[in-house]
């Protein structure tokens, strides 16, 4: 596994056989290594080193944009609400707690900033917001709006002094669909997509939702490592 890199290029090298180990060179910014098999992970840019190993990751519907949220002490006022939430009736957020002592994470689509571009140098002008390093009044502008959504999913909890303690956060989402969630012919909420490419030993992985994670894998191993429909056969037996 290769982490903390910046893939410029992958490419198969020029040697006939292409079982051959070593069939596919990467290369990052600390230098060039050879595999027997690559598996694209990238968040940003999975789609241009796809092209070049000649699959089209429908590269033309992917889009960037930017999702803050918040965090909330799991405080005595929000124990009214016992699982966690996701909305998905037109304006999308989750509502996630993680255990009766630790924290609550919320997070409502239509209170992130409204960046949504093809181009993936555009999302830098948020970069200083991965780093906590907001701009005046923006923690102050997301906390309300939060509160506001707050209000009217939960109706009956009427005390959100707990969000006087909120942490602001901000990160970067990689989609299929080139409007807001709002709109129900964005595409993004679409799986028909197969979440795996393949190409003679090179697997693409595409960013799906978290619950399609243990099926995608399972057809990624059967991609990688199973050849024989018999052993797949035996293998559910």
């Amino acid at each position: 596994m290769v982490f903390g890199r910046t893939i410029l290029d992958v490419k198969r090298n020029d040697i006939g056989d292409k079982d051959k180990l070593g069939g596919l060179r990467v290369v990052s910014d600390i230098g060039e290594h050879d595999y027997d098999a690559v598996v694209n992970c990238l968040w940003e840019g999975r789609a241009s080193i796809d092209a070049k190993m000649g699959l089209d990751n429908n590269a033309s519907n992917e889009s960037y944009r930017v999702k803050a949220s918040i965090r909330l002490p799991n405080h005595e006022s929000l124990a009214e609400i016992t699982e966690s939430v996701s909305i998905m009736n037109g304006p999308f957020g989750d509502f996630v707690r993680y255990g009766p002592d630790d924290h609550v994470y919320f997070a409502w689509h239509p209170a992130s900033p409204k960046l949504i571009t093809k181009d993936s140098t555009e999302i830098l002008q948020y970069e200083q917001h991965a780093n906590f390093d907001f701009p005046d009044g923006f923690e102050e502008q997301i906390v309300q709006s939060h509160i506001n959504a707050f209000k009217s999913i939960f109706p009956s909890i009427t005390n959100t002094k707990v969000f006087d303690s909120a942490i602001v956060g901000a990160g970067y989402v990689v989609a299929n669909g080139e409007t807001d969630i709002a709109d129900k012919y964005s595409g993004l909420h679409e799986r028909r997509d197969p979440p795996n490419l393949v190409a003679d030993g090179y697997v693409s992985v595409k960013t799906q939702k978290f619950t399609n994670a243990p099926f995608n894998v399972y057809q990624l191993e059967q991609e990688l490592f199973v050849t024989d429909l018999l052993v797949t056969d035996k293998r559910r037996e």
